[in-house]
């Protein structure tokens, strides 16, 4: 069974408020050819602060670290949801990822740390480091894809003056295809970088 395993992935992200981060409702702007022919498209959130790039240049065109780069979940539209690789981060509020172009205008879109199983996976742990926390509280959840009276919470910790967190379940957990890993930071405006480590079952 081990051999048919892939290895573990690390999806990495970065910001700069409390999770989820709403975006504003205007329709996106269309960038040149990004990488493998997609676009580099931008979105805005509502208001200032949100996800950061990779690189501390944020707002220049070599935000973007190509060796590391940081993610962003989008939830709630029609045409972009699903785990994107951030290309940079402009004016601190509108974030540019790589993805077809389509003409779409937001309405309870939200930019989120997350990870969406496509196929029968292992979520392993997480990884959590952050600054200038008074309060507030971290949750990782699972949205089971049978809905909501399944869903379960993995992980719940109030954070006071925590300022680094490495989390591994033991047992794993197992994501069945449509599954939803999602982390929320509430209660507090944090410098934040968390990773989740996921497995592929093949």
């Amino acid at each position: 069974m081990d051999k048919l395993k892939s290895r573990y992935s690390e999806h990495a992200f970065k910001g700069r408020r409390g999770f989820p981060v709403s975006m504003g409702a205007s329709a996106i702007d269309k960038g040149p050819i990004g990488f493998g022919g997609e676009n580099i498209v931008e979105m805005g959130t509502g208001a200032a602060g949100g996800f950061d790039a990779a690189s501390a240049s944020a707002g220049t065109p070599d935000a973007f670290d190509q060796n590391f780069p940081t993610s962003v979940y989008i939830h709630g539209t029609a045409n972009y949801d699903g785990l994107r690789r951030i290309y940079n981060v402009r004016g601190g509020r509108y974030v540019q990822i790589f993805a077809k172009y389509v003409a779409e205008a937001f309405s309870g879109a939200t930019q989120r740390v997350g990870y969406k199983a496509e196929v029968a996976s292992e979520f392993s742990g997480f990884s959590f480091t952050g600054n200038a926390f008074a309060a507030g509280t971290l949750i990782v959840t699972n949205h089971s894809t049978k809905g909501s009276a399944f869903d379960n919470v993995l992980y719940s910790k109030y954070l006071g003056d925590v300022i680094g967190i490495n989390h591994m379940f033991d047992p794993v957990r197992y994501l069945t295809p449509g599954d939803r890993i999602d982390v929320t930071i509430v209660g507090v405006a944090p410098t934040a970088g968390i990773s989740l480590f996921v497995r592929k079952l093949k």
